[in-house]
């Protein structure tokens, strides 16, 4: 169905304000019920590598009562002990560390919602509140073997930030903790799934891309608005709660105390949704994001990639020079959504 160019865009602008609000109230509300939100697997994901065995639960009683207060999710902070413990370690040996309260003892844990390079995701439930969770056991030895110690803490860092904010388009972290062999970070539970498994499953109409798209488009200033660059806005990333709203997740590739005209030159991200600027090495900055995001609201609408090319180096090729080829079916507003995010960081680059 064809929607009317004005109809799509009061939509998109009616979206925008009442998400807005839902912000504003949200950001007030005092009502316990966390069930909302989750980080699923590590955006590195390897697909094929050997199962992690499964971290051992600590055999410590929990101690709490019915009559005793609720204990956090976890404790603060797993980053200075683990720190000193390797600090001019060699090799993946690692001193003991004493276990914490609350520890992984104080949680239920469920099924393996996902696998990454270091370890799992898992469904958990806190024993004292019976709240949903969702615990990511990293491997140190892993960690240590890959040399991916500063990135863990460096995401580790980024989502204390994000956190911070408890805004509803941003997935928070409750608190870490670690064992001897793990390191665990208790995040929200997202029930709906990613957008990947939406997209490949239901074919989603123009007003639903844009109520999807004016989520992450809050999301995103929100971050920006903290100096934080994500870098790996993709379909996968982005995860719906119990109530149908967006939340993007997934930090391990963010680059943080980053400015609105700053500059840098990483290679990184999924390669189907890298900008341009990106390949060409000349320095990038925020709009990386928005470039993606314009690939991701492609994706939604059409299920299916606007630059697709087995060949890495056409592919590069074709996102650096080619243009996004829009159908005409689609509303004028929408497609001058997708070129308003795309186009100008192309012609830009053309005039290099």
């Amino acid at each position: 169905m064809k929607y009317s160019s004005n109809i799509v865009l009061i939509m998109m602008i009616n979206c925008i304000i009442i998400l807005r609000l839902y912000c504003s109230i949200s950001a007030y509300s005092e009502d316990p019920d966390c069930d909302a939100g989750m980080s699923n697997n590590n955006g590195l994901i390897v697909p094929n590598q050997e199962q992690d065995s499964e971290p051992e639960k600590d055999t410590e009683d929990d101690n709490s009562t019915s009559s005793s207060p609720p204990l956090p999710l976890c404790s603060p902070d797993f980053g200075s002990d683990f720190a000193n413990n390797i600090q001019g370690a060699e090799g993946p040996s690692i001193s003991p560390v004493e276990p914490r309260s609350p520890s992984l003892g104080n949680f239920n844990l469920g099924p393996v919602l996902g696998e990454g390079a270091f370890g799992k995701v898992f469904l958990a439930e806190h024993k004292n509140t019976k709240e949903l969770c969702a615990i990511k056991a990293l491997k140190k030895e892993e960690i240590l073997k890959r040399g991916n110690l500063d990135s863990v803490f460096k995401e580790k860092e980024i989502l204390q930030r994000v956190s911070s904010t408890e805004h509803p388009f941003l997935v928070s972290m409750h608190g870490t903790f670690q064992t001897e062999s793990h390191l665990f970070c208790v995040m929200e539970y997202l029930p709906g799934g990613d957008m990947y498994e939406i997209v490949t499953s239901v074919e989603l109409q123009e007003p639903e891309v844009m109520f999807y798209t004016a989520c992450v488009v809050l999301g995103l200033e929100a971050l920006h608005h903290l100096g934080i660059v994500h870098r790996d806005i993709k379909l996968e990333n982005l995860l719906l709660d119990r109530d149908g709203y967006l939340k993007i997740v997934d930090f391990g590739l963010s680059k943080d105390r980053f400015g609105y005209s700053d500059r840098t030159n990483t290679m990184c991200g999924t390669k189907a949704y890298i900008a341009p600027e990106i390949f060409l090495k000349h320095g990038y900055g925020m709009a990386v994001d928005w470039w993606a995001l314009g690939i991701t609201t492609y994706i939604m609408l059409m299920c299916e990639l606007p630059f697709n090319n087995e060949d890495p180096v056409e592919l590069m090729q074709s996102i650096i020079y080619d243009n996004i080829e829009l159908p005409d079916y689609l509303s004028e507003d929408v497609s001058a959504f997708i070129k308003d995010v795309s186009w100008p960081q192309q012609i830009s680059i053309m005039c290099l």
